[in-house]
């Protein structure tokens, strides 16, 4: 008996191998918390992880906001909630508490958060300390709202319906003490996506414009005073799901299609994929642009992670079971910090694996500004500190 451990011990590690490159082929190639293990048992994979440093349990009902004092809160899209508002510090510490006004979406970005509250369509606006700096209701119906760094408000508002058939919407924009700067009009069309730039001076928007002759596919660029610097269209099958801006650029994603533009709306290059485009992430992304995608057709398919330079070259592409609409992705000036069903990784912007952490479905990534602690949401609702590996 002694005899044939040896051998099976060889059969094992032969068939973990075996099951492993079956896995990369398959094309998704990114080993699971146990494969990391055996990997690193074997010195293939990257010993370092990032260190707990605390736990938080959130009350039922409460949005957190990560703050971090060196850039006030991180960016947050959205985060249902109806019982209080949690400025969580560094330190695990709770930095304030502020009611909140029923049940709202909290977004958060810099010194400043807002709660949407979309049935009432009303807006509520905080400075950094959770004080209440604005609140306003509009007639209109409300359906998205996005938060300038500078502290201004996008808000998109409509339908409504006039003559008949015919329906407007709009893009308004509200500034930090909370008055109208100016709108933009859309009629018989629909506004789709939207987002700020990294410093706030300028806000793309996707629409659709319904047409007799068909339906016309435009994008547009305005600056803080609501002048159109650079716009867009595409053939009727290019609708533009998602937008970007970076530093220079402007990312739009139809389908299967990326599109990068200067700042006046003239094409740089574009980029075709094999599977519908999910989201753009230009910023703070150094020197390029993370796009992600489906690996297949259906919503449930897996996801594909790529990374694309400046002239707009494929550099690496990493491939998850997660779907992507559930892949986490955030960046930081030292990386790039992925989360799946299987844990989350840290890349480097050469595509590396530098580390993994074990931890079953992550919710929700957030990164301090200088990359060195990274706040997790667990499946439990439990917010977990990790300091990142040098």
């Amino acid at each position: 008996m002694e005899r044939r451990r040896v051998p099976l011990l060889w059969g094992g590690c032969f068939l973990f191998l075996v099951l492993l490159v079956c896995f990369a082929t398959n094309g998704f190639y990114l080993p699971n918390p146990v494969g990391v293990k055996v990997l690193q048992a074997l010195g293939l994979f990257p010993q370092q992880s990032p260190r707990l440093m605390w736990e938080y349990t959130p009350g039922t009902g409460d949005a957190i906001l990560p703050f971090w004092e060196e850039g006030g809160f991180s960016p947050l899209e959205e985060w249902d909630a109806y019982g209080k508002a949690v400025a969580l510090d560094v330190k695990g510490q709770e930095h304030w508490q502020r009611e909140l006004p029923g049940k709202v979406q909290v977004r958060a970005q810099g010194p400043n958060w807002l709660a949407a509250d979309f049935a009432g369509c009303q807006v509520f606006f905080y400075q950094i300390d959770g004080k209440l700096a604005w609140q306003q209701r509009w007639t209109w119906p409300l359906q998205d709202v996005y938060l300038s760094p500078r502290g201004e408000v996008a808000v998109f508002l409509g339908p409504l319906w006039e003559e008949g058939i015919n329906h407007i919407e709009k893009l308004v924009l509200v500034n930090k003490e909370g008055q109208m700067v100016w709108e933009h009009p859309l009629r018989n069309g629909a506004i789709l996506k939207g987002g700020f730039d990294a410093e706030g001076e300028y806000f793309a928007i996707t629409e659709l414009l319904f047409q007799q002759e068909g339906i016309q596919n435009q994008a547009l660029l305005l600056n803080r005073r609501g002048e159109i610097c650079g716009d867009f269209t595409s053939p009727p099958e290019e609708i533009f799901l998602t937008t970007a801006l970076g530093k220079d650029s402007w990312f739009l994603a139809s389908p299967g299609l990326l599109y990068c533009l200067d700042y006046s709306g003239a094409k740089c290059w574009q980029y075709p994929f094999d599977y519908n485009l999910e989201r753009l992430l230009a910023d703070p992304v150094q020197d390029g642009i993370l796009v992600i995608s489906r690996a297949g057709g259906g919503i449930e398919a897996g996801s594909i992670l790529f990374y694309l330079n400046r002239a707009g070259e494929l550099c690496w592409e990493h491939s998850f079971c997660t779907p992507a609409a559930q892949l986490l992705v955030t960046a930081t000036p030292g990386g790039i910090i992925v989360g799946d069903g299987q844990g989350i990784y840290g890349l480097g912007y050469n595509g590396d694996i530098n580390w993994h952490y074990s931890l079953p479905h992550p919710t929700a990534l957030f990164a301090d500004p200088p990359g060195k602690n990274l706040l997790v949401s667990k499946a439990d609702g439990v917010l977990a500190l990790l300091a990142l590996p040098e």
